[in-house]
C-alpha cells in the first residue's frame, strides 16, 4: 500500500508485468473506492472460459483488495457487473446471492460486447 495526502492506494497484484499505472482501490479518509476488476487467473494471467470460474476468480480478487484495505465484501454498498452476454446473468445472480447473504449490496448489471481486455489476454 502506498500513502499520499490522506489516501491509501492498493496496488495491483504482482506478476502482470512492470508496475501498472493504476490502483485496485483507494482509501480516502473513511471511504474506499474500489476500482474495476477482471477475472484473470493469477497463475495463468488468462480469463477462464467458463462463467463459474470467472466469477469465482473475480470475487476472490475483489475480496483480496478489500482485505488489504481492512474491509470485507459486506462493506460494499453498490456493485456494477458488466457481462458479455445474457446467459451469464443467472450464474452471476446466483453467485452474488451467496456472496451477499441477507441484505445484498445494491447491484446493477450491464450487458456489453466482448471486452478488449479479454482479447488482449
Amino acid at each position: 500500500m502506498t500513502t499520499s495526502q490522506n489516501r491509501v492506494h492498493i496496488p495491483p497484484p504482482s506478476g502482470f508485468g512492470s508496475p501498472l499505472p493504476f490502483s485496485m482501490g483507494v482509501l480516502v479518509r473513511d471511504t474506499f473506492y474500489l476500482a474495476g476488476h477482471i477475472a484473470a487467473d493469477p497463475a495463468t494471467k488468462k480469463v477462464p472460459s467458463d462463467i463459474e470460474s470467472e466469477v469465482r476468480i473475480l470475487m476472490g480478487s475483489i475480496r483480496d483488495t478489500l482485505g488489504k484495505a481492512g474491509l470485507s465484501m459486506q462493506d460494499l454498498v453498490y456493485v456494477q457487473v458488466f457481462l458479455s452476454g445474457r446467459r451469464a446473468f443467472r450464474q452471476v445472480q446466483c453467485d452474488l446471492s451467496h456472496i451477499f447473504p441477507g441484505t445484498p449490496a445494491g447491484t446493477r448489471v450491464h450487458w456489453v460486447g466482448a471486452t478488449a481486455f479479454r482479447r488482449a489476454l
